[in-house]
């Protein structure tokens, strides 16, 4: 679990509203699909201010050596492409709630917001479809409830045999099937499961897929403010 910045500010009726953030654990490269870029801030706080301004903005970089700041509609995740600066720090925006409208359900001990869906789909058109609901693919280093054939968060597309969920975290080799990861003929960057953890193509197997949304029910606890 990542660092939790709070951020909480009165509107116009009077009402009090948090905005919350999460550091991942990510800070290889600046990504850069940026919507935003902001010169000299002062503090990661003027930053996350700046993102909860903008209206979309999911998730926020910051260079610490420029102190720069730079907004972007979707969360960043490890496997982007992007430059290497090792001074990066990503801030994701955690949802205020999970969106069962839309069916997604919280586990009850984890407090994790999932959906899982059966349209196969390639892991990009599924992780495309997880943004657009304002997640991503499930990062899951375990066996429970995932389908026989399900997409999984996590690719090594420019970062050859890199393997890391999408927040940085590092993915055990030991949930690997035992040939894998084997980037077969060169094309297998992205990660699914079947029994174990294998990698495959990106975009021309279609299988079912998780998306996951990052809310504040399952990381509050350890939230702080800025």
């Amino acid at each position: 679990m990542g660092l939790l910045l709070q951020m909480v500010y009165l509107q116009n009726n009077g009402t009090c509203v948090d905005s919350i953030y999460m550091k991942i654990q990510y800070k290889t490269k600046l990504i850069n699909n940026y919507i935003s870029k902001f010169l000299k801030i002062s503090s990661a706080y003027e930053c996350l201010e700046y993102c909860r301004n903008h209206g979309t903005c999911k998730s926020v970089g910051i260079d610490t050596s420029s102190m720069t700041c730079y907004l972007y509609n979707d969360r960043v995740y490890a496997g982007l492409n992007g430059t290497n600066n090792s001074n990066i720090i990503y801030y994701w925006l955690l949802e205020s709630e999970c969106p069962i409208q839309l069916g997604y359900r919280e586990a009850p001990e984890s407090k994790i917001c999932s959906l899982y869906n059966d349209t196969n789909l390639t892991w990009l058109e599924a992780q495309i479809q997880c943004q657009r609901e304002g997640g991503f693919l499930f990062m899951a280093d375990t066996r429970a409830n995932l389908g026989a054939f399900t997409s999984l968060g996590a690719t090594d597309m420019y970062d050859e045999d890199v393997w890391e969920w999408f927040n940085g975290v590092p993915i055990d080799r030991s949930h690997f099937a035992p040939d894998d990861p084997n980037n077969y003929e060169n094309t297998d960057h992205c990660l699914f499961f079947h029994t174990a953890l294998n990698d495959y193509k990106c975009d021309i197997l279609k299988f079912g897929f998780i998306c996951q949304i990052p809310t504040i029910q399952t990381y509050l606890p350890s939230a702080g403010t800025v």
